[in-house]
């Protein structure tokens, strides 16, 4: 497995554009060869990153980009690649679950925990700033 960080220059076009008009939502080798994909951009910026996992070994960096929906149109100036050594993912423990006998519940009590988890929710203020444009693809 290798990781394998893509870097777009663009001119003429914003990283927010490019993301939203010319990459490709479901590129060809995700699932294949590709394993995953993070998309990492300013919206207002000029470049876009992308970090793409790859099973076996990762291919030119211009073949990278094609594979992982991230088209070369012609306001894209520079494609540079850089392999990183994957990090390895631990396994997870695996632990023994105990057995818990089921309790008896009041039929009104599920009910009245879902509307008072939906006021809730309707009360909460929105964020008035988004944050950087993150894509993600697995």
């Amino acid at each position: 497995m290798s990781r394998q960080i893509l870097t777009l220059q663009l001119d003429g076009l914003t990283a927010g554009d490019y993301l939203a008009h010319v990459s490709d939502p479901e590129p060809p080798a995700l699932g294949s060869g590709l394993r995953s994909i993070d998309v990492r951009a300013d919206a207002l910026g000029g470049s876009v990153e992308a970090t793409l996992d790859w099973a076996g070994p990762a291919p030119a960096a211009r073949a990278a980009a094609q594979a992982a929906g991230l088209p070369l149109v012609a306001e894209v100036l520079a494609v540079e690649a850089r392999t990183v050594p994957a990090e390895p993912v631990p396994a997870a423990p695996v632990r023994a679950r105990e057995h818990r006998p089921r309790r008896e519940r009041r039929p009104g009590r599920i009910a009245a925990f879902a509307d008072r988890f939906a006021a809730r929710l309707t009360a909460r203020p929105r964020p008035a700033a988004a944050g950087p444009l993150v894509v993600r693809w697995a």
